[in-house]
């Protein structure tokens, strides 16, 4: 008994003095940050979170703290962080009439390995400029409206006013695009299936642009501004099919999707030309997110499953601003976060 006592104490003691052989750092990030045109904004917000270490019950643990400067005239601060790890650190930058910026900083090694205590980085904010009324859905944090796909080579339609499949895999009520799962499916682990998604009109379809990539297909906190998008959509250029793909055999453990974590897509619909091809009119809007195709187990009954994350459907006419005002969602009981 008295041996088994003297090993308990030597284990405390020996984390307790561990404990105080840990040694914080103080890391400084010189940040400047600009607007959507390079302009230095001054008194922005920068904020981070310095680490303070506290003892419970003699384990060491980590808890954050708040800290934050602002920015001079030129658009720049220092933000000095009180750190236990040299793992990356986030910051959110804000300023009134702007919308907000979450940002990675990473410390880069010195040759030797060792970690760098300094770093800078060039913060973007941008302005709030003209925000609109949309119809805007969001699978951010769930998956509220996937879209089940039960048969091989047939065509359904997708509505992107309110982000629905039209019957019978949805409600939806306009097919702005189409699909068609195609390819083969002999289980859950050996299968090699293609998803066609083709505009209704020869004028309709998608532009793509890429944001910082999210961890995972309904990350909320993702990195850059929270308007992820352009104010308006693009004038030309847009694409009128995609093709996805997924695919696993039997000798691989890890099925394999071509799902872009970066890829985003402003997108025109319900296009109406003249004789001499001329636009009309048409509906604008755009897609946060990829056509997120994966494969299911035919056992839940569907052999593989499409999900948009967030989409934002402007009613107007001819009006391609993308801007969304969050406070102005024409889809009821829909929380949409991002403008």
């Amino acid at each position: 008994m008295k041996k088994l006592l003297f090993t308990i104490l030597s284990i405390s003691c020996t984390i307790c003095a561990s404990c105080q052989e840990i040694k914080s750092k103080t890391y400084e990030l010189e940040a400047t940050v600009v607007d959507q045109d390079g302009s230095p904004v001054e008194n922005a917000t920068v904020k981070g979170s310095s680490e303070r270490l506290i003892l419970r019950d003699t384990i060491p643990q980590g808890e954050y703290v708040p800290t934050h400067v602002k920015t001079d005239s030129e658009g720049k601060a220092k933000l000095s962080l009180l750190r236990y790890s040299e793992w990356p650190s986030g910051v959110l930058v804000e300023k009134n009439g702007y919308y907000t910026t979450r940002q990675k900083i990473e410390w880069p090694p010195f040759k030797n390995g060792d970690n760098r205590t300094q770093s800078s980085s060039i913060i973007q904010l941008k302005k709030i400029m003209n925000p609109t009324r949309m119809y805007a859905h969001s699978n951010s944090g769930s998956a509220e409206k996937i879209v089940k796909i039960k048969q091989f080579n047939v065509k359904y339609g997708f509505d992107l006013q309110y982000a629905e499949a039209l019957p019978p895999l949805g409600n939806g009520k306009h097919a702005d695009f189409y699909f068609i799962l195609e390819g083969d499916y002999k289980s859950k682990y050996d299968y090699n299936m293609t998803l066609k998604i083709m505009f209704t009109n020869k004028s309709d379809g998608v532009v793509a642009f890429d944001t910082a990539s999210r961890l995972n297909p309904r990350e909320n906190n993702i990195q850059g501004s929270s308007l992820q998008s352009d104010y308006t959509a693009p004038e030309s250029n847009y694409k009128q099919s995609i093709i996805k793909k997924t695919w696993s055999s039997k000798n691989d453990s890890n099925p394999q999707c071509d799902n872009d974590m970066r890829k985003n897509y402003y997108f025109r619909v319900r296009t109406i030309t003249d004789e001499d091809g001329k636009l009309v009119s048409a509906n604008y809007g755009k897609i946060y997110g990829d056509f997120f195709f994966e494969p299911a187990n035919i056992e839940w009954g569907y052999y593989a499953s499409l999900m948009l994350v967030d989409t934002y459907f402007n009613p107007s006419i001819n009006v391609r601003n993308v801007e969304f005002d969050t406070g102005k969602n024409l889809l009821k009981n829909s929380d949409v976060i991002h403008p």
